[in-house]
C-alpha cells in the first residue's frame, strides 16, 4: 500500500487539492489509501496519525502533501512517524511561502526535507528554492485533462475580465476590483466576475468597496463554482487576472492558459517561472494596479499579440501541464522506488 496524507476536502465546498487530483490515477496501478477529509484541523491531524498506525505494517511508500501554512506540521508528524518506522516518505511541497518557512525554523525543514527519499516540487520556482537550500528535489507539475479545456480562439474582445481564486488575503481581491474600476474610466462598459469559495471576511470587504466605487453593476461575484461551470462561464471573458500577492504555480492559470483567456497577472512567487512576459502572458508587479490596467489596454488594443501570446500559452500548456505526460512521471518514480524496495529483501 501507498498511504497519501493530506487535505482531502473537496466534500466542504473546498477547491480540490493536489491529492485529490491525483489518486484517481495513482489507485489505476497501486493500492491507495489516503487521509484525511476531516474538516476540523485538530480531528485531521489525528485521523491522520490513526491512519498511519492502522496500515503501517502493509505500506511501503508515504506521500505527504506539505504546505508553507500551519499545514505544514501535519507533514512534519507524519514524516517522524515514517522515519520512526522506516518507511520511505516524499513530500509534495505546494505553497508559495515555503521560502520563508525553511528560513525561520531550519531545523523542522531540515528534519522534513533531509530525511526524505526525495522531495517533489510542482513547480521550477520550488524547484530552485530547494537546490538552493541543498535538499535533493524532483520536479513534477501540476496537471490538468487538457481535453476538459476547449481552446477558444477570442477576436475583437471586450473588457471582460476573470478572476478565479479563493477570497483570501493573500490572493489580494481587493486588487481586482481596483483594476476595474480603473479600467472602467478607459472602458466604461468593463465588466468583471469573481469566482471562488470565501475563505476570510475579504469577501466583505471587496463588497464594501464596490458599493463605495459605484460598479455594483459591473461585477458579479458567484461563490464557488464546480470545475465544468466555470469552464462554461469563461467562454464570455476574455481576460484573466491574477492578483495575488503570495503564489507558486495556480492550477487555475494553467487552465486559463489552456482555454485560450489572455493572462495578466502579478508576479508573485513562482508566478514567473509559469508565465513569460508578452510571450504566454503578462506579468506586473504585485499591487500595482495601474500596471495591471495597462496590460489589459495592451491586450485590448493589440489584437494580433494577444492571439500570438494567448496561442503560446496553450501550446505550453499541452506540452508541460498536460495530464498524461505528467502521470507518467509519477509512475516511473514510484515505480523506481518499489523495485528497489523489492530488490532490498
Amino acid at each position: 500500500m501507498i498511504q497519501y496524507f493530506g487535505n482531502n476536502l473537496k466534500q466542504h465546498g473546498y477547491t480540490p487539492t493536489a491529492m485529490e487530483l491525483l489518486i484517481p490515477h495513482l489507485k489505476k496501478k497501486y493500492v491507495i489509501g489516503s487521509s484525511s477529509s476531516l474538516k476540523n484541523p485538530i480531528f485531521r491531524m489525528l485521523n491522520m496519525v490513526w491512519f498511519f498506525f492502522r496500515h503501517k505494517k502493509e505500506t511501503r511508500l508515504v506521500l505527504i502533501d506539505t504546505y508553507s501554512t500551519w499545514a505544514f506540521y501535519y507533514a512534519l508528524v507524519i514524516a517522524l512517524l515514517s522515519n520512526l518506522f522506516s518507511k520511505s516518505y516524499i513530500p509534495i511541497v505546494h505553497g508559495g511561502n515555503i521560502s520563508k518557512r525553511i528560513e525561520k525554523y531550519p531545523r523542522f525543514t531540515n528534519y522534513l526535507f533531509r530525511n526524505s527519499y526525495i522531495n517533489v516540487s510542482p513547480s521550477l520556482y520550488l524547484y530552485s528554492i530547494f537546490q538552493n537550500n541543498g535538499f535533493d528535489v524532483l520536479y513534477i507539475p501540476n496537471f490538468i485533462n487538457i481535453n476538459q479545456y476547449p481552446y477558444l480562439e477570442r477576436k475583437n474582445i471586450t473588457p471582460k475580465l476573470l478572476w478565479v481564486r479563493s477570497f483570501h488575503q493573500i490572493y489580494n481581491p481587493i486588487m481586482a476590483v481596483q483594476v476595474l474600476s480603473k479600467l472602467k474610466k478607459i472602458f466604461s462598459e468593463a465588466e468583471l466576475c469573481m469566482v471562488g469559495p470565501f475563505k476570510d471576511n475579504s469577501v466583505y470587504e471587496v463588497n464594501k468597496i464596490v458599493r463605495d466605487l459605484l460598479i455594483t453593476d459591473n461585477i458579479q461575484i458567484t461563490g464557488k463554482l464546480e470545475k465544468h461551470e466555470w469552464i462554461e462561464l469563461s467562454k464570455s471573458y476574455n481576460i484573466f487576472i491574477n492578483t495575488t500577492n503570495i503564489d507558486n504555480q495556480p492550477l487555475s492559470l494553467i487552465e486559463s492558459m489552456a482555454l485560450g483567456l489572455a493572462i495578466v497577472s502579478t508576479n508573485a512567487g513562482g508566478l514567473p517561472h509559469l508565465l513569460t512576459h508578452d510571450k504566454t502572458g503578462k506579468l506586473v508587479n504585485c499591487s500595482d494596479v495601474s500596471g495591471m490596467v495597462k496590460e489589459i489596454v495592451d491586450y485590448l488594443t493589440n489584437e494580433d499579440k494577444r492571439l500570438n501570446i494567448t496561442q503560446n500559452a496553450r501550446i505550453q500548456v499541452e506540452k508541460n501541464y498536460s495530464e498524461i505526460n505528467v502521470i507518467i512521471k509519477w509512475y516511473s518514480l514510484i515505480d523506481s522506488i518499489l523495485t528497489i524496495k523489492r530488490t532490498s529483501f
